[in-house]
């Protein structure tokens, strides 16, 4: 049912309420407009996950484009350090970011701290609501370079992490991923297989 402001119908129709012959037309309805997101995407493209994740990063991130088009978007890729290959005030045509991607190079060690914090910079380019403003982290959870991610993620607004299994230790990679994503005080989802990425990026960015 639509709302309306009794306020703003009061102060415009007062003779008609006082005659009582107040109509539809004369009702002042209220518009909610959902206030653009804030979001950056922290991808691992470490030796871990660089050939598993590499092609899929540019297919995830047209995803993200896609849904985030009218919105504010940044992505940083991580290894042993960390970049901003799109800034979140920074307009960039999606086939850049793909190429970008597809250039970047596979480093052996990870740093997911690093990423984290990275990420971290760019949405606190806006303190407007906290609600609209999240980061969502791509790994297998294996870190082998900086602190504890865990430490970072907890000063983010909220963060998600998508977390797919390491080739080696997966286990303890997705309990690292879970344990992150509680941090951050947000959704946890695992996947069995880099394809089903994007499909679960769709399925966090329609929740949130």
């Amino acid at each position: 049912m639509p709302e309306f402001s009794l306020d703003e119908t009061i102060q415009h129709n007062p003779l008609k309420i006082h005659k009582k012959n107040l109509n539809y037309q004369d009702i002042y309805g209220i518009e909610r407009k959902r206030q653009k997101r804030k979001v950056v995407l922290v991808l691992d493209t470490s030796g871990s996950m660089y050939g598993r994740l590499l092609l899929n990063a540019a297919l995830t991130t047209s995803v993200l484009a896609y849904n985030m088009e009218k919105e504010d978007y940044a992505i940083v890729l991580f290894n042993s350090t960390s970049m901003s290959l799109k800034k979140i005030d920074q307009k960039k045509p999606i086939i850049k970011i793909i190429d970008d991607i597809l250039d970047s190079e596979a480093v052996g060690f990870t740093n997911i701290y690093n990423g984290l914090v990275k990420g971290l910079k760019e949405l606190n380019k806006f303190r407007e609501n906290k609600k609209n403003r999240f980061g969502i982290l791509i790994t297998d959870g294996i870190f082998n370079r900086g602190e504890d991610p865990v430490i970072i993620a907890k000063k983010y607004p909220k963060l998600h992490v998508i977390g797919m299994p390491a080739e080696n230790d997966a286990n303890n990679g997705i309990d690292t991923c879970r344990e992150i994503a509680q941090a951050g005080r947000g959704k946890f989802y695992a996947v069995n297989d880099y394809k089903e990425i994007p499909r679960a990026l769709i399925e966090l960015l329609s929740q949130t």
